[in-house]
């Protein structure tokens, strides 16, 4: 005679045979005494924890002739035949193999068909494998089934049961069972059994079932069978061991004998896996509910000799080797290589390695190395301050080439060039040098803010050096400039306002550094601007139009912020009308020769501007737009529309 296995000698009969599914029992009980049973119920859970059996027993209690409290009787005639499999009422279908459109439709068939029972129950087992075609098959049918069937699906992956599918059931969880509860259950059917187990046995067979009723069962068949349990326990206990100590040889040497005693490698890295998981979750205090009180004491012995970090290294080494081991020629290499990795840190040197060699260097007493005698204090020490002497050093170096470009061009012009009057004018008053003598001086103060427009002259031109060499206020160096602003006052007295920075260095910073960095409805109003001579204590950006000047009034604080992140300290700046009067660099020679200097193009101005007439001075850029397009609004684009046809 054929032995029966203990999963299916020890199968359920009757809702009070289920174990550790109580909140399941007490629903469908309850729904088969008050007649409230759904139509369709939705089983889903890991295997071996009772759902196909849980819809037999749903089945006997809905035909059951002598049904007591929503029990069935389990010996009624209805009862014995759905034990016995021969029911009319009981139709068990596997999706797994009939899983296509035809299946499911045959079955359909059969659904309105009449049987001797009260209520016909169909079970569909792993009904997430059914095809999308038969699953819509099924909609119709599963939403308004006759009123005598009930249909139960069972499922280890409910998430890949559809939504339509699910929203049509009512769905019941199946849990694991826990360690004490199952390694209960195991006794028992040892007992009933007349099993010869030892506790060491017990141990085994709780910990293979992993929660799974019948996976315990299983193994327990399987110990009584050979009459012991396996011995690949000692084997994996012997590698960790050797992980713990770091002892390659002796690690190699344990997954060695497991494998000469029969035990695949990719058993043997699964066993290791599960142990150093259960020793992680000790070591984060998570709950061990699933775990026998003996595997419960040595995963948390475990955790107290490892770190929590060299278990994450050691869970993704030995995942990484499970997968290769898939397509390995021989997974002993792989998992050889991981059990290296794993006892000596120093082949695999990852920044996870470093990590806790550093942890380690710590704990053992190391203390960090004597920092070097920190330098005087100064008004600005550290890197920052280096940073900005370079930016600083690097400003005034370009300034100084845009300086001697400028002398230059304005040699070659000087020296026999012919021009317009205008860019003759231009030449001749470069901003950087002081205005001949005899010329009118700057008024900043007088009613429109700006410099009067000078008289064309008919002195010959001064030499080439005296554009370049005259010491006047605007052809400081840039350095003496940054000297004098972030000098301290001498005696600890508090020094007067900073004067506002080189025009040329200005109109430097303004094309590479400020101009960019500002928003872009800002950047369309002052594109048009151009840097006069500077005030005192403060940059002066002449605009071209009165309606310029009010919206770009509230703009100001913006700018001058740009500037002061840029200078590093405050800068003030005004905005001022612009009628071409005041002087300006040129950016090309009288003759029209183009000066080499990319720097130029960026730096100066356009030499052939001129001022807008009085019809137009309110009908320029964006004013002139927004008056073409009344209800018009500026709208700043995200950089990612830019390129956007």
């Amino acid at each position: 005679m054929v032995h029966q296995s203990l999963y299916r000698r020890y199968r359920p009969a009757r809702f009070d045979e289920i174990v550790g599914q109580d909140h399941v029992v007490a629903a469908l009980r309850n729904a088969v005494a008050t007649d409230r049973v759904g139509h369709a119920y939705l089983f889903s859970g890991p295997r071996g924890t009772g759902k196909t059996s849980t819809a037999r027993i749903l089945a006997k209690a809905l035909n059951c002739a002598s049904l007591r409290d929503g029990e069935p009787c389990g010996t009624c005639e209805s009862c014995a035949s759905i034990a016995a499999g021969t029911s009319y009422e009981l139709h068990e279908l596997d999706a797994a193999s009939n899983n296509k459109v035809d299946d499911i439709r045959e079955l359909i068939s059969r659904v309105a068909i009449g049987s001797p029972g009260r209520a016909k129950v169909y079970v569909l087992d792993e009904v997430h494998m059914l095809t999308p075609g038969a699953e819509n098959a099924l909609l119709k049918t599963l939403e308004e089934p006759p009123s005598h069937v009930v249909f139960v699906l069972c499922t280890t992956e409910p998430h890949k049961v559809t939504q339509t599918i699910r929203s049509r059931t009512q769905h019941l969880l199946f849990e694991l069972l826990d360690a004490d509860l199952l390694e209960r259950h195991v006794r028992s059917v040892a007992a009933d059994a007349r099993l010869d187990v030892s506790e060491e046995d017990i141990t085994y067979v709780v910990a293979t079932g992993g929660g799974s009723a019948r996976d315990a069962l299983s193994a327990l068949d399987a110990v009584a069978a050979a009459g012991r349990a396996p011995g690949g326990g000692d084997a994996v206990t012997a590698v960790l061991e050797a992980v713990a100590t770091g002892d390659t040889a002796a690690a190699l040497a344990a997954a060695d004998a497991a494998a000469r005693a029969g035990q695949e490698p990719r058993i043997l890295g699964e066993a290791l896996l599960g142990r150093l998981r259960h020793a992680f979750l000790a070591s984060v205090d998570a709950p061990l509910d699933q775990l026998a009180a003996a595997d419960r004491a040595a995963a948390v012995g475990l955790a107290q000799r490892l770190r929590p970090r060299a278990f994450t290294s050691a869970l993704e080494l030995l995942g990484e080797a499970l997968v290769g081991m898939r397509e390995a020629p021989d997974p002993r290499v792989d998992l050889d290589l991981a059990l290296v990795r794993l006892t000596n840190p120093r082949m695999g040197l990852t920044l996870q390695t470093l990590a806790d060699r550093v942890e380690r260097l710590e704990d053992a007493g190391g203390s960090p190395a004597p920092r070097p005698p920190a330098d005087p204090p100064s008004t600005e020490t550290g890197r920052p301050a280096e940073r900005r002497a370079s930016r600083q050093e690097h400003r005034s170096a370009q300034v100084a080439a845009v300086r001697e470009t400028l002398a230059k061009a304005s040699a070659t012009q000087h020296g026999g060039g012919t021009g317009s009057p205008e860019g003759a004018r231009d030449a001749s008053q470069p901003g950087l040098a002081e205005p001949p003598e005899g010329a009118p001086a700057e008024d900043p103060g007088g009613p429109s803010g700006t410099a009067p427009r000078r008289r064309p002259t008919t002195e010959p031109h001064p030499p080439e050096t005296s554009h370049v060499a005259a010491p006047g206020p605007a052809a400081q160096p840039a350095t003496e400039d940054l000297a004098q602003s972030t000098a301290p006052a001498a005696g600890g007295a508090v020094a007067g306002p900073a004067p506002p920075p080189d025009r040329d260095e200005a109109v430097l910073a303004w094309a590479h550094e400020v101009l960019p960095t500002l928003p872009k409805p800002t950047r369309a109003l002052l594109a048009g601007g151009r840097f006069l001579p500077n005030a005192p204590d403060a940059l002066r950006l002449g605009l071209p139009t009165p309606g310029f000047l009010a919206r770009c009034e509230t703009h100001r604080p913006a700018v001058e912020a740009a500037f002061g992140r840029c200078f590093d300290r405050p800068v003030a700046v005004e905005f001022v009308r612009d009628d071409g009067s005041a002087p300006g660099p040129p950016s090309a020679a009288a003759d029209g020769t183009a000066v080499d200097s990319p720097l130029l193009g960026e730096v100066l101005a356009s030499p052939g501007r001129q001022p807008l007439r009085a019809a137009e001075e309110d009908r320029s850029g964006v004013v002139q737009v927004q008056q073409a397009f009344p209800g018009a609004r500026l709208i700043e684009l995200e950089d990612s529309q830019q390129g956007a046809p």
